[in-house]
């Protein structure tokens, strides 16, 4: 354990100056003696030597390990710890359910950094949607703020790559990889604050992003999703939909990339607000209508491309203070041509919205999940 002190000054009583000690840093290795082979469970170790290690540490792991995991790397309650993987596998060998999630950030954890970890899960069938086993996530954020995961690969896993819940805040994730996922390579339960930028979701069961609350008092506010390259999807490429009552403030999706699918999108739940579609790419044909916005007060949808077989690009439906614009590759226009719509669009075109049915995203009850 190396320690960093700092000689912190200011001025106390009658403009006396002080100066104390404080640390400023704590840098802590993975002990040796935790199975790095992969041969053995290494969870019930790791999560004991984690509490010993201090708030305020950066954890060091062995570059090149494997540590197999029966249960999640779980933590509630921490602050200001960084974990750095140095490439380290992490590599489940639990269950379905949200406690086997590689990382479980629990609650009221706050200055949390994650970075260049290799997660992989436990799936047999990698991509694939299996309802009911869809738990065990990559990463699971579930409350707490002010958390950063970068530089990770996740793959395998039953449930979601990276998931928050419970309204984390201030919560990035970025310049990583989610390989394949189960369900979705990212839902929002309940967060704000959250930005997606710069991974690639190669193969998402499902949904790649998916803001679902499970209930009224969940949602999202100022959720950004941008300047990611999607491969696969399963269902769809994005929606906001869940539970009714629920409020979906400030989502946008932005400059992303699909080569393995359509830009399929569907937020039809009342009401929404402030909905940003924005500049994303698939060269995957498609009939129309493959947006499906309804109910949202305050919308943009620009500067998309999305080759059509059939149909029109968009269908929108009682919304108000929309802006919309077509492409040439969208709407068979020339550059130029296509409308801009800036104030209410009753609908682009009237098509039934029923097709694409909210789904209860699932959740493990609280006796398996252990909280307060």
């Amino acid at each position: 354990m190396a320690v960093v002190l700092a000689l912190v000054s200011w001025t106390g009583i009658a403009g006396h100056p002080i100066t104390t000690l404080a640390a400023s840093s704590v840098t802590v290795n993975v002990p040796e003696s935790i199975d790095p082979t992969g041969a053995t469970d290494a969870s019930g170790a790791l999560m004991a030597f984690l509490g010993t290690v201090p708030d305020g540490a950066t954890i060091v792991f062995r570059a090149g390990s494997t540590y197999r995991m029966d249960a999640g790397l779980k933590f509630s309650d921490r602050h200001d710890l960084t974990f750095e993987g140095n490439g380290a596998t992490l590599k489940s060998n639990g269950d379905v359910h949200e406690t086997s999630s590689l990382f479980a950030l629990w609650g009221g954890d706050t200055g949390i950094t994650i970075r260049d970890f290799n997660l992989v899960g436990n799936s047999p069938t990698p991509g694939v949607y299996n309802p009911g086993s869809e738990g065990a996530h990559g990463v699971l954020v579930d409350g707490g703020s002010d958390i950063d995961v970068s530089g990770v690969t996740v793959s395998a896993v039953w449930g979601d790559g990276f998931y928050v819940g419970s309204w984390a805040a201030n919560v990035s994730f970025h310049d990583s990889a989610v390989r394949s996922n189960g369900r979705n390579g990212v839902s929002i339960i309940a967060g704000r604050d959250v930005r997606v930028e710069r991974v690639a979701f190669d193969n998402s069961g499902y949904c790649t992003f998916d803001v679902e609350s499970n209930d009224p008092t969940e949602g999202a506010s100022n959720v950004s999703f941008v300047d990611n390259v999607i491969g696969h999807w399963g269902n769809i490429f994005f929606a906001a939909n869940g539970a009714a009552g629920s409020v979906v403030d400030g989502v946008t999706v932005d400059g992303n990339t699909v080569t393995g699918g359509t830009l399929a999108a569907d937020v039809t739940l009342a009401r929404r607000q402030n909905i940003v579609f924005t500049n994303n790419v698939s060269n995957v044909q498609a009939d129309g209508p493959v947006l499906r916005f309804a109910h949202v007060d305050g919308l943009t949808v620009t500067g998309n491309i999305q080759p059509l077989r059939s149909g029109s690009l968009a269908s929108i439906l009682d919304s108000t203070a929309v802006t919309y614009r077509g492409t040439p590759a969208a709407e068979e226009s020339s550059p130029g041509t296509a409308p801009l719509l800036p104030l209410f669009v009753a609908a682009v075109v009237v098509v039934a919205t029923s097709g694409l049915v909210s789904r209860r995203m699932h959740r493990t009850p609280r006796a398996w999940r252990g909280r307060r």
